[in-house]
C-alpha cells in the first residue's frame, strides 16, 4: 500500500499539471501521439520482454511499461480530434461508411494489443473507442448492422481464443462457477465491498 500510495500522489500531480495545459495543445498533438504509440505497440512485438507468455512490455533503462496502457489515451485523443474535424458529417448522423476511419482508429491498434497476447485491454480499447462512436451519433440501421456483426463475430471468434481467455470471460459472467480459481479475485472484491461497505473497516 505504501507503493500504491506513492504512485496515487504522483499520479495527482500528474492530474493536476494536465488541467492547466490548453485542450487545444492535446488537439494538435493527438495524432502524433497515435503514432508514437502505433510505433511502440509494433516495437513490443519486434523487441518486447516476455512475462508469463504474453510479449507486452518494453524496457528503456531502468523503466518498464506496457505501450498497451498507452493505447486507450491515444485512441481516445485520436477519436476525439477526427470527430471534431468532421462536424459537417455529425449532423446528420453516421452511417457505415462514415464510421470507416473511426473505426481503423480504434481497431488498428486494438489488434497490435491482441497479438501480444493481452485479450483484456484489447477490449478496452475497443470499449473506449466504441462509447465515443456512440456518442458522435451514429444512425440506428448502422448501429444495429455493428451490433450484429459484434455478436457473430464474438460467436465465431469465441472457440478460438485460447483456454484461459475463455476461463476470463466465462468468470466475468458468473465468478461463482470457479470462485477459488479464475474466479477468486472477483469474488473477494464482492466481498471486500459488501463487507466493508461504504466507509470500510478501518486498517
Amino acid at each position: 500500500w505504501i507503493s500504491q500510495t506513492a504512485w496515487m500522489g504522483v499520479g495527482i500531480v500528474i492530474a493536476a499539471a494536465v488541467t492547466l495545459v490548453d485542450p487545444r495543445t492535446f488537439q494538435r498533438l493527438s495524432w502524433v501521439f497515435y503514432g508514437i504509440v502505433i510505433v511502440l505497440l509494433v516495437l513490443v512485438m519486434v523487441m518486447g520482454r516476455k512475462v508469463m507468455g504474453a510479449q507486452r512490455w518494453l524496457t528503456f533503462g531502468p523503466v518498464n511499461f506496457q505501450p498497451s496502457e498507452l493505447a486507450k489515451i491515444a485512441v481516445a485523443l485520436a477519436l476525439a480530434s477526427w470527430f471534431h474535424s468532421d462536424v459537417e458529417r455529425r449532423r446528420d448522423g453516421y452511417g457505415l461508411l462514415g464510421l470507416a476511419v473511426p473505426l481503423a482508429i480504434t481497431l488498428f491498434p486494438a489488434l497490435l494489443v491482441l497479438r501480444q497476447p493481452d485479450l483484456g485491454t484489447a477490449v478496452i480499447v475497443v470499449a473506449i473507442g466504441g462509447t465515443q462512436i456512440l456518442f458522435a451519433r451514429v444512425r440506428w440501421k448502422t448501429l444495429a448492422l455493428l451490433a450484429g456483426v459484434g455478436i457473430g463475430g464474438a460467436v465465431l471468434v469465441y472457440p478460438h481464443l485460447k483456454p484461459y481467455q475463455k476461463r476470463r470471460i466465462e468468470t466475468f459472467v458468473n465468478p461463482k462457477a470457479d470462485a477459488r480459481g479464475a474466479g477468486y479475485h472477483a469474488m473477494q472484491s464482492m466481498i471486500a465491498v459488501g463487507s466493508g461497505q461504504g466507509l470500510g473497516k478501518g486498517w
